[in-house]
């Protein structure tokens, strides 16, 4: 993981010849802050992506949508993502708000991230023990 990743990087580091030893295992993919800064440019995301995860050469891979942050009302970004992601990668789509704590909006409630105040989207220990055991989960059930 890298903080200001894109879509296009993670395509970069799939291809990185230091991680060829790690291509043919199964990949969760999970940018944390979302990418698009308008519902439009979504697609232009979920394309970049898509060429991303064509290079892995196989279908062994979890994709979770960026998160937003607590308090977060305009969700449109984020529905517009997870929506794509589920037309594209139906059968590799995680998605957060099934796991974490939600407020009324749908955004994570402040507990769910180290440190709410500062606008970090970086997830509390509680959160983070939430989401590997769904991605855990996840692989388990399909099997890789």
């Amino acid at each position: 993981a890298e903080d200001g990743s894109t879509a296009a990087n993670i395509g970069e580091r799939i291809l990185a010849s230091a991680n060829a030893h790690l291509r043919p295992r199964t990949t969760v993919i999970w940018q944390a802050a979302a990418e698009a800064q308008s519902v439009p440019e979504v697609e232009d995301w979920c394309d970049a992506l898509g060429a991303a995860v064509a290079e892995l050469g196989h279908r062994r891979f979890v994709v979770i949508p960026a998160l937003v942050d607590a308090g977060e009302t305009e969700l449109d970004i984020a529905d517009a993502t997870r929506d794509a992601l589920a037309v594209r990668f139906p059968q590799n789509l995680l998605d957060w708000r099934d796991h974490l704590e939600l407020d009324a909006d749908g955004a994570p409630v402040e507990a769910m991230f180290e440190d709410p105040e500062s606008g970090s989207l970086r997830l509390s220990e509680a959160a983070t023990d939430l989401m590997a055991s769904a991605i855990a989960g996840f692989i388990h059930a399909k099997g890789w």
